[in-house]
């Protein structure tokens, strides 16, 4: 008799652990054992909108993600909004499969963010990964209130935009990041004051810290090459950078970051229209191995005074111009001058 009440106290306390894991929790979050694909079958459709705060366990794939996505206020298949008020999502626990289906194709990566899972959430506040080693272009973009993602220390590979218009995040790092697009990476994060990428070695698309005004310090040590156009335009708050092995500067490329004061790019063999417009704060430049200044690259620099450039034979239209404190100028082998420098 008692073997047999000992049985059926297991068997209370196994389904009493069962529903624990399922459902609204003791701290207020949603938490949920998960097989692959089985999450719609778990969250009750009276219950789907009303979560905030959402805890996984277990295994998803792709079929979980849309499940996810609508909780997060984004419709499946569309850019239109759902009634979902996701603000905080836990995946630490989760381990993220291939198989099912996102956005209509088949999913077909292991620890993958899928695109565009949380694209345009404006609910979204708090983020928190586990076993991911990919996120896919545009995976966050447009969460304007996301403020928090942990877990990326496994990151090594990102999609395009893939945190573009994050106006709330702070801050990032991702030490083992080294391959993906970093196109739009982190454009219009007007609130990201640290970035750090130690293993990234190219910054050679476009746009990647485009206004984030409120950007101070970044860890880049392995960048070279070159600097792609608009990299860091309108990082106001930027003020010293240090690319030792960057040997072009494409056009923007620092344009209106109006608070640099210190800059070291001393193989930089090239530099593009408007690469340092309206930085207001530059005083002094030294660019040994440049040949070309093409034209606008130091327009409207207020308070530079004194420029260095041993080896530049041609300078473009208003290269200089609006430079209103401009006294010392050291270009020996200059050539060719296209309309007005200054």
């Amino acid at each position: 008799m008692k073997k047999y009440l000992l049985l059926a106290l297991c068997c209370l306390m196994g389904l009493t652990s069962a529903m624990a894991q399922n459902g609204l929790a003791a701290d207020g979050w949603y938490e949920y054992t998960v097989s692959e694909g089985n999450l719609s079958e778990l969250i009750p459709e009276t219950e789907k909108y009303q979560i905030t705060k959402l805890r996984l366990k277990g295994k998803i794939n792709g079929d979980d993600f849309n499940v996810i996505r609508d909780i997060a206020g984004v419709y499946i298949n569309s850019y239109n909004y759902t009634e979902g008020k996701l603000e905080k999502i836990d995946l630490s626990d989760v381990k993220i499969c291939k198989g099912g289906y996102f956005l209509n194709p088949p999913f077909g990566y292991d620890n993958t963010i899928p695109e565009q899972l949380f694209y345009g959430s404006e609910t979204l506040i708090e983020v928190h990964l586990g076993y991911v080693t990919s996120l896919e272009y545009s995976a966050f973009q447009n969460c304007t209130n996301l403020k928090t993602i942990t877990g990326l220390e496994n990151v090594t590979k990102v999609g395009h935009s893939c945190f573009k218009n994050c106006s709330a995040l702070k801050a990032i790092s991702m030490p083992k990041l080294q391959q993906g697009s970093t196109n739009g990476l982190f454009w219009g994060c007007s609130s990201l004051t640290y970035v750090s990428l130690p293993e990234v070695t190219a910054l050679n698309e476009g746009g990647t810290f485009y206004k984030c005004s409120s950007l101070k310090a970044v860890n880049l040590p392995k960048i070279s090459g070159i600097l792609a156009s608009y990299t860091f335009d309108g990082c106001s708050s930027l003020e010293e950078i240090s690319f030792p092995n960057i040997t072009k500067l494409e056009d923007g490329a620092f344009r209106d970051c109006s608070n640099l004061k210190s800059i070291n790019l001393p193989n930089a063999k090239s530099i593009g229209h408007t690469c340092f417009y309206g930085c207001k704060s530059l005083q002094t430049v030294s660019f040994p191995l440049v040949e070309n200044l093409e034209s606008w690259c130091f327009l409207e620099c207020s308070m530079l005074k004194a420029v260095d450039f041993p080896a530049v034979k041609y300078i473009g239209e208003k290269s200089f111009g609006d430079c209103i404190l401009l006294e010392d100028i050291s270009i020996p082998h200059l050539e060719r001058c296209e309309g007005a420098a200054v």
